[in-house]
């Protein structure tokens, strides 16, 4: 595994001396739950209010959107035919406040709206989509009740597309479910909520979503918030944190500020992402705190994999001292494809090096995947697209560091060099732990 390999050979000192990271025959946001039961369900949204998906239903200027969610991040906006939003999948996917209905979901859920879903094999699933206006912190409230003459139903809540998942809860027919979380929300940020159903669908589900303003002062949980919409020249601003900058290094590996490049995201609603060359890489000020339970995540679209290199993705590795969190992509000893390794340094003062790590099979498209690691439980948790792909147990604390983050380098360790050629984009550190899949 290559952060094991990180150190072929090191004088005894520590962390500090010589590194080489070859690999060799490569040839070159706040937790969440959701539940079963309908214990937690309100009455109504909690004040102060930020949004109701069925109390706003039909009216203007509330930031919401009706959809049909094709799954593979693309939406296509439903019409709106006397007040009941209609989807082109032989109109069965529609959505409708409860307003004076007499059915059962709206006798159970306070201001719920009415979901009818085609199935799974359907091309599309309906959604409901609000957009934060604000840097906030934000609790999310969800509640479901399928008909008992239905089938099961998975609602689910994410942020702007499915793989940075949220909240999943499963509703039984004839049962109340809930769902809940609390995070920081920034100006932009698409909260969308998708009846998903993994078999056959059915009408008239009840949707309950409640936004209101949650405790505490933005930013509560985040530590690193980078969407790379509205930056120029060297400097790239982190939302939860002083901003990063861009850095360039010449033939002799001496590094200094350069222009951050920018390029198209993983998708439309996204916007733009930061696209770096093999001497290019960003550098942060603020040191993240993994003492607890934490959550880092990104887009990224890997391009050619340096000759004899990692691709360093993200790095605030500590290896004087131990911890810190590094994402390195690589071709595989086989030589059949790609592997990203996630972990930590365990152990400084070994020969080798001691070193935690979780391996994946990494995609070899050249396209964007969303990559989340969740450390909690003392377990480090990878998710490739919303699916786990590796895991390795780290005590909890394991993943301090010294050091503030590289995108696009491993730090300040040997060999010096920025080794990662492709596209980065809305890179996020939580001090929680979201879902990583299953």
């Amino acid at each position: 595994m290559v952060l094991k390999q990180l150190v072929l050979a090191i004088l005894i000192g520590g962390c500090s001396q010589s590194l080489f990271d070859e690999h060799p025959g490569s040839g070159g946001n706040g937790s969440g739950s959701g539940s079963g039961s309908g214990s937690n369900v309100l009455s109504q949204c909690p004040a102060p209010c930020l949004a109701d998906g069925g109390g706003d239903f039909g009216m203007t200027g509330k930031n919401w959107r009706y959809l049909e969610d094709t799954r593979n991040r693309q939406w296509v906006p439903m019409t709106d035919h006397s007040n009941v939003e209609v989807g082109t999948d032989s109109s069965m996917n529609t959505i409708a406040a409860c307003g004076t209905s007499t059915e059962d979901a709206c006798t159970q859920l306070p201001d719920a709206l009415l979901i009818s879903s085609a199935g799974s094999a359907s091309p599309a699933d309906p959604a409901i989509e609000w957009t934060s206006t604000s840097n906030q912190v934000v609790a999310i409230e969800l509640g479901a009740y399928v008909p008992s003459t239905g089938t099961p139903q998975a609602i689910l809540l994410y942020r702007n597309s499915r793989e940075d998942s949220l909240v999943t809860v499963q509703a039984a027919p004839g049962q109340r479910a809930s769902g809940s979380i609390v995070l920081d929300a920034l100006a932009g940020d698409r909260f969308l909520v998708a009846v998903a159903p993994d078999g056959g669908g059915t009408s008239d589900v009840g949707l309950q979503f409640f936004a209101s303003q949650g405790a505490g002062t933005f930013p509560e949980q985040c530590q690193l918030a980078m969407e790379f919409n509205s930056t120029s020249g060297s400097n790239a601003p982190n939302a939860c944190g002083q901003p990063f900058v861009g850095m360039v290094d010449d033939a002799d590996e001496n590094a200094s500020p350069g222009p951050i490049h920018y390029g198209a995201g993983p998708f439309a609603e996204q916007g733009s992402a930061a696209t770096f060359a093999e001497n290019e890489f960003i550098v942060g000020a603020d040191i993240i705190d993994r003492t607890a339970d934490t959550t880092t995540q990104f887009w990224v679209q890997q391009g050619t994999i340096p000759d004899d290199e990692g691709s360093w993705v993200f790095s605030d590795y500590d290896l004087n001292n131990g911890g810190g969190l590094g994402f390195d992509i690589y071709e595989n000893e086989a030589g059949t494809g790609l592997a990203l390794d996630t972990g930590t340094c365990t152990d400084p003062n070994s020969n080798p090096l001691g070193f935690a790590i979780a391996t994946s099979t990494y995609p070899s498209d050249m396209g964007w995947h969303f990559i989340r690691a969740v450390h909690t439980n003392g377990m480090l948790n990878v998710c490739i697209d919303g699916k786990m792909t590796g895991s390795v147990a780290i005590p909890m604390g394991g993943l301090k560091t010294s050091f503030p983050p590289y995108d696009g380098q491993n730090g300040q360790w040997l060999p010096l060099g920025a080794f990662f050629n492709g596209s980065l984009d809305d890179i996020r550190s939580f001090k929680t732990a979201l879902p990583c899949g299953s």
